[in-house]
Protein backbone atom coordinates (compact mmCIF):
# COMPACT_ATOMS: atom_id res chain seq x y z
CA UNK A 1 0.00 0.00 0.00
CA UNK A 2 2.90 2.59 0.35
CA UNK A 3 3.92 1.77 -2.64
CA UNK A 4 0.60 3.44 -4.01
CA UNK A 5 0.85 6.46 -1.60
CA UNK A 6 3.69 6.72 -2.16
CA UNK A 7 3.10 7.21 -6.31
CA UNK A 8 0.13 9.09 -5.28
CA UNK A 9 2.00 11.30 -3.46
CA UNK A 10 4.92 12.05 -5.91
CA UNK A 11 2.32 12.64 -8.74
CA UNK A 12 0.40 15.30 -6.47
CA UNK A 13 3.27 17.24 -5.52
CA UNK A 14 4.47 17.56 -9.14
CA UNK A 15 0.69 18.65 -10.06
CA UNK A 16 0.70 21.67 -7.07
CA UNK A 17 4.61 22.46 -7.52
CA UNK A 18 3.41 26.03 -9.07
CA UNK A 19 0.12 26.34 -8.10
CA UNK A 20 -1.32 28.82 -5.57
CA UNK A 21 -4.87 28.33 -4.51
CA UNK A 22 -6.80 30.93 -1.72
CA UNK A 23 -7.56 28.35 0.86
CA UNK A 24 -10.11 28.47 3.01
CA UNK A 25 -8.46 27.51 6.23
CA UNK A 26 -5.32 26.37 7.15
CA UNK A 27 -5.68 22.78 6.91
CA UNK A 28 -6.82 23.06 3.38
CA UNK A 29 -3.11 25.20 2.80
CA UNK A 30 -1.07 24.36 -0.26
CA UNK A 31 1.61 24.16 2.75
CA UNK A 32 -0.14 21.63 4.97
CA UNK A 33 -1.61 19.72 2.09
CA UNK A 34 2.21 19.03 1.06
CA UNK A 35 3.17 18.23 4.36
CA UNK A 36 0.21 15.29 4.12
CA UNK A 37 1.10 14.20 1.00
CA UNK A 38 5.27 14.12 2.22
CA UNK A 39 3.79 12.21 5.53
CA UNK A 40 1.53 9.94 3.77
CA UNK A 41 3.70 7.26 2.67
CA UNK A 42 5.70 6.90 5.43
CA UNK A 43 2.30 7.04 7.88
CA UNK A 44 1.79 3.59 9.75
CA UNK A 45 -1.92 3.86 9.18
CA UNK A 46 -4.88 1.28 8.95
CA UNK A 47 -6.28 0.98 5.29
CA UNK A 48 -9.43 2.99 6.31
CA UNK A 49 -7.77 5.78 7.97
CA UNK A 50 -5.08 6.04 5.31
CA UNK A 51 -8.07 5.85 2.36
CA UNK A 52 -9.50 8.95 4.18
CA UNK A 53 -6.34 10.58 4.75
CA UNK A 54 -5.74 10.29 1.25
CA UNK A 55 -9.30 11.43 0.23
CA UNK A 56 -9.01 14.24 2.54
CA UNK A 57 -6.36 15.35 0.22
CA UNK A 58 -8.00 14.74 -3.19
CA UNK A 59 -10.86 16.67 -2.28
CA UNK A 60 -8.83 19.40 -1.59
CA UNK A 61 -6.67 19.59 -4.54
CA UNK A 62 -10.21 18.79 -6.58
CA UNK A 63 -11.97 21.59 -5.02
CA UNK A 64 -9.32 23.77 -5.94
CA UNK A 65 -9.28 22.30 -9.56
CA UNK A 66 -5.76 20.61 -9.95
CA UNK A 67 -6.93 17.36 -10.12
CA UNK A 68 -10.38 15.89 -11.61
CA UNK A 69 -12.16 13.72 -9.51
CA UNK A 70 -13.52 11.08 -12.52
CA UNK A 71 -10.26 11.02 -13.43
CA UNK A 72 -8.56 10.45 -10.37
CA UNK A 73 -11.62 7.99 -9.51
CA UNK A 74 -10.87 5.89 -12.72
CA UNK A 75 -7.05 5.89 -12.14
CA UNK A 76 -6.62 5.31 -8.18
CA UNK A 77 -9.12 2.17 -8.54
CA UNK A 78 -6.82 0.18 -11.09
CA UNK A 79 -4.15 0.60 -8.35
CA UNK A 80 -6.26 -0.29 -5.50
CA UNK A 81 -7.63 -2.99 -6.58
CA UNK A 82 -4.99 -4.82 -7.86
CA UNK A 83 -3.21 -4.00 -4.42
CA UNK A 84 -6.45 -5.79 -3.11
CA UNK A 85 -6.59 -8.56 -5.34
CA UNK A 86 -2.49 -9.05 -4.81
CA UNK A 87 -3.30 -9.38 -1.20
CA UNK A 88 -6.35 -11.40 -0.82
CA UNK A 89 -8.64 -8.23 0.32
CA UNK A 90 -12.10 -8.06 -0.39
CA UNK A 91 -14.03 -4.90 -0.45
CA UNK A 92 -17.45 -4.01 -1.47
CA UNK A 93 -17.17 -1.39 -4.34
CA UNK A 94 -20.03 1.39 -5.05
CA UNK A 95 -20.48 3.15 -7.57
CA UNK A 96 -21.80 7.18 -7.37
Amino acid sequence: MKKIYKELSKKYLKKIENKEWNAISEKTSKKHIEKMLKELPNLNMSIDKSSRFLGFIQGVLCAYGIIDVDQERNETRKLFQKYYKENQITQETIDI
